[in-house]
């Protein structure tokens, strides 16, 4: 409790995103105030459940041909798909996810806690080795410090 993850990270910019019925966004709101990354998986699990639930990148049908029925697997995949989203572009990047990773998640006999382990330490390092300092002068009436940072740093 009080702790956030980044994975807490994507579910809140999915979640902001999402367009959820009435109740399952009371449900969430009031999840966010107190969270913690197992209260958080299993409201984002819920309201993924919720047939009223939209969001471009929760894939209902892909989802379900999957026939994954482990606890909080809807909200895996949608970590899932925000992550793989986010590393558009980024070949290398995204072998690493899909081998070190979700390593076949879907159809292993893998719990939810293990995955999101594999997943904070995986945008983690994303975010220590995908920021740099642009290190060419450019000249403004200020001091300015640019930095670089790939997609899915900026999501977190």
């Amino acid at each position: 409790k009080g702790t956030w993850t980044f994975c807490m990270l994507v579910w809140v910019r999915f979640a902001k995103d999402a367009y959820f019925d009435e109740g399952s966004r009371e449900q969430w709101l009031s999840c966010i105030n107190s969270a913690s990354q197992d209260s958080l998986v299993a409201i984002l699990d819920s309201c993924l459940k919720h047939e009223g639930t939209f969001h471009t990148l929760w894939a209902r049908a892909e989802f379900k041909w999957q026939d994954c029925r482990k606890e909080f697997a809807a909200a895996i995949f949608v970590t899932d798909m925000m992550v793989r989203y986010y590393l558009k572009g980024r070949r290398e990047c995204v072998r690493i996810w899909e081998q070190d990773v979700v390593k076949g998640w879907f159809r292993n006999s893998e719990n939810a806690s293990a995955f999101l382990l594999r997943t904070n330490n995986f945008l983690q390092k994303e975010i220590v080795n995908g920021m740099s300092v642009v290190q060419t002068v450019v000249k403004t009436q200020s001091y300015v410090a640019f930095m670089r940072m790939p997609k899915l740093v900026s999501l977190l």
